[in-house]
């Protein structure tokens, strides 16, 4: 591929358009007018002043061809116009501008011109000129707009580690990016010189060595006394975990092989280039359960406080200490086939391992301050790093060559104790309560089940599905709605997108008060009208996100302050319930669940929503302090064993010590949400896992989708619920994304069709 410019110059020079000589002979001025191919306005239809006819110079005329010339104020030869007629006819001009753009073709060797040709312009019609001056300008709207500082700000300051950055860090931020530039002396107080610091970025608008520059140098980011402040930092992401830990413990890969994390997204909940949705991996608006939400705190990253991904993480960095980078006990690595014929330490068969070693080996308490430094940060708590070190003093781990040398076996169990304390997933300090009574409690069953069991499964259809096209007016509409045909009314609306009514599946709606006698049912969706038939599923139409009737002034107060047009917004509506979440940031079916227990049901709420989906588990959180249990599990990779082959036997019970209760006034908010997610996913999975051994579905569920892998594993929780305590189950369970633009149609058949298959396959087992 040879490199191109494009050259832009006058066509007559400044001493033509000043008086001079043309260029060309005077008699041929037709000749002369051909080089002038890029048209313009008419000089008046500018601003007054902005173009002035040069009396000098024209009318130029040769008895065949006239020219008149108009200068532009700015006095730049090329933004001149050129009138062009014939001499007959002197007024019927037509206008040029005295512009010559050439495309160059260069030498690869040289960059010498090789070859030129015109740089042909383009025409468009005046509505897609307009539609293209409108775009700009509302795009400039955007960027430019007061509020574009301090919102990217906050987004970025939120990926570097500071969940909730206060009002002045996030300020500052935004300066910078306002004005492009950032003095690293910018924001310390007392110093008003910003002569003597190092200056970053080029004076811009919007430019982001500045916004990255005050974000990483502000005293917010770097001064060590805010980690004492419960409310500062964050929860780390689960990759960054991952590649930390790689980093700091020195992976290295074997001489054949080379690092693949295998299915990383799916198992911890996120990877990179592996984003499932474009709104990022996780919701910027999101609060952990617990202090985070109750504070009215936001912890993005803690979108990924789901069982399966905590667990699988915890199982992946396990697995890489002891194994190696393989899919021993659920590591990230591929298949090796003889797991369970290797033993902790044997790197043999691996793509790769951890290498670091301590550098004073002699030493328990050195090695975990060197861990301390390399994986937290120097942030280890007194309560952990006595944790770690009395885990080490372990008759297994004796020195039995008397040499002094740490055991590798002790590397690997304080590495394993590090990558399981609350100071490695979070950015703050940590201050456990001295009182043991306050110990995590693990919930069991509170006691037999006597009511009745009934339980609610909710399908949130993540992204907006077009339910316009789930359930169509079809026939026999007319009389009813007062003479209109809503079939007609839904073609002319949906355009090309409308769904044929021969497609349809209908059903008979007569004895209802819908204005329509017959509708019509997606065409991947038969299973719905089969039960519909059966008087075993009902419609609710006419309801969605909009109250009431609104306008650009007044939808806000109409809806409660809820914006109607962002996914993250219109997902906490239908999950919360338009923010009605009261202090704790309850969900719908959260507060339904309270209610049951309040009435002394047995009631447990379940989300297997996953890592990366909108709803996340808020519409089943309920009230801290109420007896429902809540929980969150996933089909895909749905619980199993933790640690099979632990490097002590008492390895959770010091996980657990290690993860206790920290005090609410003076410790870290999110390193709390970390290890109450973690103890409770731990306990969770190791008790489903048990419980679901025991039943096994008798129907044949869709494999290969997470909807029928969803729905396979609340049937088995259906059918042990008497050994779970449950009178009331209430499932949350998440599909999509259903945020369709240009392939509504292929997006809509693929996920409507893997509803029918899995929901006709619970019905079967749940009627068996």
């Amino acid at each position: 591929m040879c490199p191109t410019v494009v050259v832009t110059g006058p066509v007559f020079d400044a001493e033509f358009l000043s008086g001079g000589a043309p260029p060309l002979l005077m008699e041929d001025l037709g000749t002369l007018a051909s080089s002038l191919k890029i048209g313009a306005f008419h000089p008046d239809s500018h601003d007054a002043g902005t173009y002035t006819e040069s009396t000098t110079t024209t009318p130029w005329t040769d008895g065949t061809t006239t020219l008149r010339i108009w200068q532009h104020s700015n006095g730049n030869p090329q933004d001149a116009i050129v009138g062009v007629s014939a001499a007959s006819e002197p007024l019927d001009l037509k206008y040029y501008s005295n512009k010559r753009s050439t495309v160059q073709i260069l030498h690869s060797a040289t960059n010498a011109p090789a070859f030129e040709f015109r740089n042909p312009p383009k025409f468009q019609g005046g509505n897609r000129r307009d539609a293209h001056y409108e775009t700009e300008e509302v795009l400039d709207s955007y960027f430019y707009h007061p509020n574009t500082g301090p919102f990217i700000s906050t987004r970025l300051i939120q990926r570097f580690g500071v969940s909730n950055p206060s009002p002045g860090y996030v300020g500052r931020v935004a300066a910078a990016f306002r004005t492009g530039r950032f003095n690293i002396n910018d924001g310390i107080t007392g110093n008003d010189n910003n002569d003597n610091g190092i200056t970053f970025g080029t004076g811009k608008y919007g430019d982001l060595e500045s916004t990255i520059a005050a974000i990483l140098l502000d005293p917010d980011a770097r001064t060590p006394v805010l980690d004492a402040d419960p409310t500062h930092g964050s929860v780390r992401e689960p990759l960054l975990k991952v590649l930390h830990f790689l980093r700091s413990m020195e992976y290295s890969h074997s001489s054949d092989q080379f690092l693949i994390l295998t299915s990383l997204h799916s198992r911890i909940g996120e990877m990179a280039y592996d984003q499932k949705s474009v709104f990022s991996f996780f919701l910027p608006e999101y609060g952990a359960p617990g202090p985070v939400s109750s504070a009215g705190l936001v912890s993005p990253e803690a979108f990924a406080f789901d069982t399966p991904p905590v667990v699988h993480l915890m199982k992946g960095l396990f697995s890489l200490i002891k194994f190696g980078m393989t899919n021993c006990d659920g590591g990230f690595g591929r298949g090796r086939s003889r797991c369970y014929a290797w033993a902790e330490g044997d790197y043999r068969h691996t793509m790769g391992r951890l290498t670091y070693g301590p550098l004073r080996r002699n030493n328990p308490e050195q090695m975990v301050g060197e861990l301390d430094v390399l994986l937290t940060g120097g942030r280890l708590s007194s309560e952990s790093r006595a944790v770690i070190l009395d885990a080490l003093d372990d008759d297994r781990f004796k020195d039995d060559d008397d040499d002094g040398d740490v055991d590798d076996g002790k590397l690997r169990l304080a590495q394993q104790l590090f990558a399981a304390s609350p100071e490695f997933h979070s950015a703050h300090n940590l201050i456990r309560l001295n009182d043991n009574d306050e110990s995590r409690e693990h919930s069991g069953p509170a006691r037999e089940p006597s009511a009745p069991y009934k339980v609610i499964v909710h399908i949130f259809m993540v992204g907006g599905a077009d339910t316009f096209n789930l359930l169509v007016p079809h026939s026999g509409c007319s009389a009813a709605a007062g003479g209109t045909d809503l079939h007609e009314e839904y073609r002319l609306m949906r355009g090309n997108v409308a769904l044929s009514k021969g497609s349809l599946h209908t059903i008979d709606a007569s004895s209802s008060k819908q204005p329509c006698d017959t509708f019509g049912i997606h065409p991947r969706l038969p299973l719905l009208r089969e039960l519909y038939d059966g008087d075993e599923a009902a419609f609710f139409a006419n309801a969605g996100g909009m109250k009431k009737l609104s306008a650009k002034h007044d939808y806000r107060s109409n809806h409660g302050g809820f914006g109607l047009f962002g996914h993250g917004f219109q997902a906490r509506v239908q999950t919360v319930n338009g923010g009605r979440g009261d202090l704790f940031g309850t969900g719908v079916l959260g507060r339904l669940a309270d209610a049951l227990s309040d009435d002394g049901y047995l009631t447990a709420t379940l989300s297997t929503g996953g890592s990366g989906t909108a709803s996340k588990a808020s519409i089943v959180r309920g009230n801290p302090y109420s007896d429902t249990k809540t929980s969150s599990m996933g089909g895909t990779f749905g619980p199993t064993p933790f640690d099979p082959t632990p490097s002590v036997r008492s390895m959770r019970t010091i996980i657990d010590s290690m993860n206790d209760a920290t005090d609410p006034l003076r410790s870290g908010m999110f390193g709390e949400s970390w290890s109450a997610a973690m103890t409770k996913s731990l306990d969770d999975n190791d008790y489903f896992f048990e419980l679901l051994n025991t039943v096994h579905p008798t129907t044949k569920f869709p494999t290969g989708t997470k909807l029928g892998s969803d729905l396979r594993f609340v049937s088995q929780m259906v059918k042990v619920r008497r050994e779970r305590g449950v009178e009331r189950d209430i499932f949350s369970i998440n599909i999509g994304n259903f945020d369709s633009h240009s392939d509504t149609f292929s997006t809509h058949d693929s996920f409507f069709g893997q509803m029918n298959d899995a929901l006709g396959a619970f019905r079967k087992e749940m009627t068996a």
